[in-house]
């Protein structure tokens, strides 16, 4: 686009110069110009448009839904940063709590340790410490889950938020099944 422009810039300078040409040619060319110019600044604004209504962002919180209803919510402000689990699009509470550390909320994934205020339709333990892990979060998208390991003795909370992060990771073989969840 920007070498079209160029080139009927020169073509312009250089129509300027020949004294033979008519005023109402040389308008043509100025309006040309112009329309082209205006078409490319416009062209520019709708690619960065949100055509589609999703709601771009540059961090984890707000509200995100799974296509099967499901979803969780990350919000208020540091250092009261809340989250929410549902079970469904009705809000139903799977767990809620406060969120105890301070995670990089612009990260690819991360890990949210939260002390439990509510134990919602899982049963979690009030007063005791969770995580939920993310991953792959582009702005628009995200993979989410809550702790859980097969079989495992402590998925419904730690006694302490330190006891919480040293347990609840990847690699002591939780978050074996994470949601897909897009941001509402």
């Amino acid at each position: 686009m920007y070498l079209v422009i160029r080139t009927l810039l020169k073509r312009f300078s250089s129509g300027l110069q020949v004294a033979s040409e008519s005023p109402l040619k040389k308008f043509g060319q100025i309006l040309l110009v112009l329309l082209l110019v205006t078409a490319s600044a416009g062209i520019a604004t709708l690619t960065s448009c949100d055509l589609l209504g999703v709601k771009s962002g540059d961090n984890i919180a707000g509200y995100w839904k799974s296509s099967f209803g499901d979803g969780f919510e990350l919000y208020g402000s540091a250092p009261n940063l809340k989250f929410k689990q549902y079970d469904d699009a009705s809000k139903t509470v799977s767990f809620a709590g406060d969120i105890v550390d301070s995670p990089s909320l612009t990260a690819s994934s991360g890990y949210l340790i939260l002390k439990i205020t509510d134990g919602g339709t899982w049963g979690k333990t009030v007063g005791a410490y969770y995580a939920v892990h993310w991953k792959e979060f582009t702005g628009d998208t995200v993979k989410q889950a809550a702790a859980y390991k097969v079989g495992g003795s402590n998925n419904n909370g730690m006694p302490t938020a330190e006891a919480a992060a040293a347990e609840y990771t990847v690699e002591n073989g939780y978050y074996t099944f994470y949601g897909d969840y897009q941001r509402k």
